[in-house]
């Protein structure tokens, strides 16, 4: 990293810790919240002025805030001592050392699998080059119905700066790294128990997923929910009204992050409203706080529904026009048997998981009588109980009613998924043994020192188990691949565009030939490499099948040469010994 990116991002982080200043002196937010706040409040100001569909007003949004933050934190500077100390707190200075090990680890990666959800990045690039929110002739964007949160944020953080992918994925894991501290709002003043519950949440939220380096947004969901499940918890702890106003910004980013976040914020809300006291007015001030992310999603389904005439149709869209599509195609047989591959698959993989929490929420539930946790803690295990319940049930819906059986038998995404639910149900755990470790210490003497350390071993114990199903490679820096698809597809593209820049424009359907029969997404590499707006593959060394799909084509990719494809470069004139891997076909696919 140059020396003009140094400076650049050291404004971002400086106008970023003048909100944070803000909050904490001004605004009484607990210092474990106020970057999340922070972010959240910058992603929904993105947002709203790409709703507006003003020309310039995203960009210009983006320097009044980072203006405003850079004043804030000047203002700190020259203010007297005591308000300075806000920023001297144990959760920023976590929040600090998670950025420079994020920024150890990104620092000039890029993103290596591009499948289908290449959509993160693409709508991000799509933001940063346009100024605006995505709109009906920008083809590249795959799930046009998914809102765009983490993007909105991307686009703030990478907006001042110039584009490099490793921006991207670096200013993601920021969001996810705002929301791992905010585990501190909830644990007792403790050096060990704190200590645990910080590395093992943040290895939680990083290391065994492998979402920071795709922008794919399935551990920053998890990272979201627990961090709405915390504040939640400290709000009902405290009983303070203004204690509620953070939860609104935090929950309308969760609901903008993906459809599905509608189903985490429900779970947010429902939690808050069962463990809240009946009349202290807790319920209706979570209530008046989820209106915010309902009245912003109802926004953005207005914005698609304005901007995109088959967005009911499209693929992943929330609607029961698309549900009702996708399961005109399935048989019988076909749901059953996806039925019996989920069983199988959970039940084999997870069963050790699924008995223990089982027995210890069953032990717990019979010890509850004799603790006096407050109630937003001792309903944690219940709780936990009944997401891990009804987020199996959801999984099972998306295999039958959201996917083609393709994927949905082979389970696609399933690692993914049920990481996201295990960081939450780990992240309620964390709060439940810190707490009942204080609550141990204040009881018996005895306990005072034993208790948390049981505590702080209980969540190192879940980090070992957790290990062996570990296929991030987060703590190291990745090296280059010769195999990997992108790299393969970016050698192969390289070969013809060193020449041919000006040519590229003139793909917008690129043909795909390779023998990987495992994977299907070297489409969407190429799309994203390319801008082309559809790129089919084929596996298949018949000639036959490959001339019909290049007819459809501007351009033809070979990543795996077979008779097949030399057969028709051959047919079409091209010398397959003398081919660059790539040509751009006649306009009628024929030689």
């Amino acid at each position: 990293m140059n020396g003009e990116a140094i400076i650049e991002w050291a404004f971002v982080l400086v106008s970023l810790f003048g909100y944070v200043r803000l909050l904490i002196h001004h605004c009484g937010v607990k210092p474990a919240f106020a970057p999340l706040t922070v972010m959240s409040l910058q992603t929904l100001a993105v947002y709203i002025a790409g709703l507006t569909g003003i020309p310039g007003a995203m960009k210009v949004t983006v320097c009044v805030l980072q203006a405003g933050g850079a004043a804030a934190f000047i203002g700190c500077l020259l203010a007297d001592r005591r308000r300075a100390d806000a920023l001297r707190n144990a959760a920023l200075a976590s929040f600090a050392l998670l950025l420079v090990w994020i920024g150890y680890a990104i620092v000039g990666e890029k993103v290596r699998i591009c499948d289908n959800f290449t959509h993160w990045i693409q709508i991000a690039r799509v933001m940063l080059e346009n100024g605006r929110l995505p709109i009906s002739s920008d083809r590249v964007i795959t799930f046009t119905s998914y809102p765009p949160g983490s993007a909105c944020f991307i686009y703030y953080m990478c907006a001042c700066l110039h584009y490099e992918e490793w921006y991207l994925i670096a200013a993601q894991a920021m969001l996810i790294a705002a929301c791992v501290i905010t585990v501190a709002g909830v644990l007792p003043r403790n050096a060990l128990v704190y200590t645990a519950a910080v590395f093992v949440f943040s290895i939680a939220c990083t290391v065994f997923t492998e979402q920071i380096y795709d922008l794919l947004v399935d551990g920053l969901l998890a990272a979201l929910t627990c961090a709405g499940l915390f504040y939640v918890i400290h709000c009902l702890k405290t009983g303070k009204q203004p204690d509620f106003l953070c939860l609104g910004p935090i929950l309308s980013v969760l609901v903008l992050t993906k459809n599905s976040g509608l189903f985490f914020a429900a779970f947010i809300v429902i939690f808050g409203i069962a463990a809240a006291k009946p009349r202290d007015g807790s319920r209706k001030r979570i209530l008046l706080c989820a209106l915010i992310p309902a009245a912003l999603y109802a926004a953005w389904q207005l914005h698609v529904h304005l901007i995109f005439a088959d967005v009911s149709s499209g693929k992943h869209a929330l609607s029961a026009k698309y549900y009702s599509m996708i399961l005109k195609n399935k048989s019988p047989e076909d749901i059953l048997a996806t039925l019996k591959a989920f069983a199988a698959r959970t039940w084999t993989k997870h069963r050790i998981r699924i008995v223990i929490l089982t027995v210890l929420g069953i032990g717990i539930a019979a010890w509850k009588k004799k603790i006096r946790l407050p109630r937003c803690i001792s309903s944690l295990p219940a709780a936990a109980l009944v997401f891990y319940a009804v987020y199996l049930l959801g999984m099972v819906c998306v295999y039958i009613f959201s996917m083609r059986q393709r994927e949905a038998v082979r389970l696609g995404g399933y690692f993914r998924y049920f990481k996201t639910m295990e960081i939450v149900i780990v992240g309620m755990g964390i709060c439940y043994a810190a707490n009942l470790s204080e609550w141990a210490a204040l009881r018996n003497v005895r306990f005072r020192k034993l208790a948390p350390a049981i505590a702080a071993l209980a969540m190192l114990a879940w980090l070992g188990c957790a290990v062996k199903d570990c296929e991030s490679s987060f703590l190291l820096r990745r090296g280059i691949d010769p195999t990997d698809p992108r790299t393969r597809t970016e050698l192969a593209l390289s070969e013809y565009f060193a020449c041919e820049e000006e040519r590229k424009a003139d793909i917008k359907t690129l043909l795909i030939c390779h023998n990987d029969s495992e994977i299907d997404y070297y489409g969407d590499i190429a799309k994203y490499l390319t801008k082309a707006e559809r790129a089919p593959e084929t596996v298949s060394p018949d000639r036959e099948e490959i001339a019909a799909m290049a007819k459809q084509a501007d351009a033809l990719l070979i990543l795996d040469r077979t008779e097949g494809t030399d057969a028709y470069l051959r047919a079409i004139g091209r010398d397959p010994d003398n081919c660059t891997f790539l040509c751009l076909l006649p306009a009628d696919g024929e030689g």
